[in-house]
């Protein structure tokens, strides 16, 4: 029944609704309806007038035998266990014959009309903006359902949201076959990072060339990941890229992955690339937020895991970068400056180029971890402490470390994790990994083997002893040598 009830809620919303936000909103439901998605559910624990708890059943005969005030008994009931005197007033208004109340086609019909009324702005705002599914799931618990747990202290507020995340997310990993008709899912049109899709008209369609570039580019002004939608959404500009990353850290689709943005003055850089516009100041050197950098490494690495991309290449000379032609598993790194007459991407992302390239590499390679990893004794596992952050699963964690969920699973965990699909915002996981690796670069100032050895707790003999490629007697490193520290 549980099965069927689900499919029903899919097949009657997906025409109304983009997928993203159906799935957020039967996370809501699963937990109001105790994973049931029945539309005569009734809140346990709620007494008739002779003592019993109700039914589902005996709760909708007593509502149409008068035996109690639908409106004002307070009992919670339905797919989002509405409670209150003013939204079931309302509700009793909407259907006018209450024998249509436990209908399924009229309870999502009257969640339809209900989030078009004032207050739900957000929630509207999801579904114009396509976000993700941990943000629909998010924003459906904090303004369409508010629960008694969003009235009490933040910790049980965080508990509420995540329970409510997790179960979309799960949900969508089970349904998702059948809500794309079963045919298998591809996912190569947009990253799954994405929070919100804007689609511009300003492309080409499909790219002519492989992809084997990727080019980050500086907004020149502090905006939004919808602003920077909403920017490249009127045809007059004719402008575009294939996603933006605004100053809240959010990711905007512009363009999908398949096809040409208009974006470097270059057709034929644009045929094979995918560019990033990315929130900076207004100013020179146009500097980039640390959390936008971050989510642009963040970004680059999913598409290239996606596309089957291993080596991330950057070559600041012009000349020599735009004759190079990458192999197989591939991509080289281009800037907009090197078509145009801009300063595009800004000098200072033009010094981040190289770091930029080191920390997708590190993250592509399965045996280099970040700065954060821990080296630790011969013959016990390293671990890289990782914070989940919202919309994290234990297995796009997993996938982003090139790891298995089992893996993180035997690693010992503080708390230790019992559910594979149960993990909060703000949980520190401890990733399992084999060898340690750092890679040289200019940035993190750690130019030396003695200072790279300090960095990670172990001594200069140990990482000259694990690092028989520097020559001795001087010992010297250069930017893009990968350095052994475990």
């Amino acid at each position: 029944m549980r099965e069927k009830n689900v499919k029903f809620i899919i097949d009657y919303l997906k025409s109304y609704y983009p997928m993203e936000f159906i799935f957020g909103l039967l996370g809501n439901i699963s937990v109001e309806t105790a994973n049931t998605f029945d539309p005569k559910t009734v809140q346990k624990g709620k007494k008739d007038k002779n003592g019993k708890n109700y039914t589902n059943d005996t709760y909708m005969f007593a509502v149409l035998n008068g035996d109690t005030n639908f409106v004002l008994d307070g009992v919670g009931w339905g797919l989002n266990q509405t409670t209150s005197a003013g939204r079931k007033g309302r509700f009793v208004d909407f259907v006018g014959d209450m024998r249509k109340m436990g209908d399924f086609a009229t309870q999502l019909e009257w969640i339809k009309h209900e989030i078009t009324l004032t207050g739900f702005a957000n929630v509207r705002m999801a579904i114009r903006d396509n976000w993700n599914i941990a943000d629909c799931a998010e924003i459906i618990c904090k303004e369409y359902e508010r629960p008694a747990s969003m009235q009490k202290d933040e910790e049980t507020k965080k508990k509420a949201i995540q329970t409510r995340i997790d179960r979309a997310l799960a949900i969508y990993e089970e349904f998702k076959n059948y809500y794309n008709d079963g045919k298998e899912e591809v996912n190569l049109v947009k990253s799954p990072l994405t929070n919100i899709t804007m689609l511009s008209p300003n492309n080409s369609g499909l790219r002519k060339y492989k992809l084997t570039r990727f080019v980050p580019h500086c907004t020149a002004v502090s905006v939004t990941a919808k602003r920077i939608g909403e920017i490249f959404e009127k045809p007059s500009r004719n402008a575009s890229c294939n996603y933006g990353i605004g100053n809240d850290c959010k990711i905007v689709c512009v363009v999908e992955e398949q096809n040409r943005s208009w974006c470097t003055s270059s057709a034929w850089c644009d045929n094979g690339a995918i560019t990033v516009e990315c929130s900076s100041s207004n100013v020179a050197p146009y500097k980039f937020d640390d959390g936008v950098f971050d989510k642009l490494v963040e970004l680059g690495v999913d598409i290239c895991r996606r596309h089957g991309i291993n080596k991330v290449i950057w070559i600041p000379d012009k000349k020599t970068a735009l004759a190079y032609e990458c192999k197989e598993g591939e991509i080289i790194l281009l800037v907009h400056r090197w078509f145009a007459n801009k300063a595009c991407p800004g000098q200072w992302m033009m010094d981040r180029m190289q770091t930029l390239c080191d920390r997708m590499n590190n993250a592509l390679n399965d045996n280099t971890a970040p700065m954060d990893g821990t080296a630790k004794q011969d013959g016990t596992p390293s671990t890289i402490k990782y914070t989940v952050k919202m919309g994290d699963t234990l297995s796009k964690i997993a996938s982003a470390y090139g790891v298995t969920v089992e893996q993180i699973m035997a690693t010992p965990q503080i708390p230790p994790i019992k559910n594979k699909n149960m993990i909060s915002v703000g949980q520190v996981i401890n990733i399992p990994v084999n060898d340690v690796y750092h890679i040289v670069n200019k940035e993190d100032k750690l130019t030396s083997l003695s200072k790279i050895a300090k960095a990670y707790g172990i001594t200069l003999a140990e990482i000259k002893k694990l690092n028989p490629q520097v020559k001795a007697p001087l010992y010297i490193i250069h930017v893009g040598d990968k350095i052994r520290v475990k």
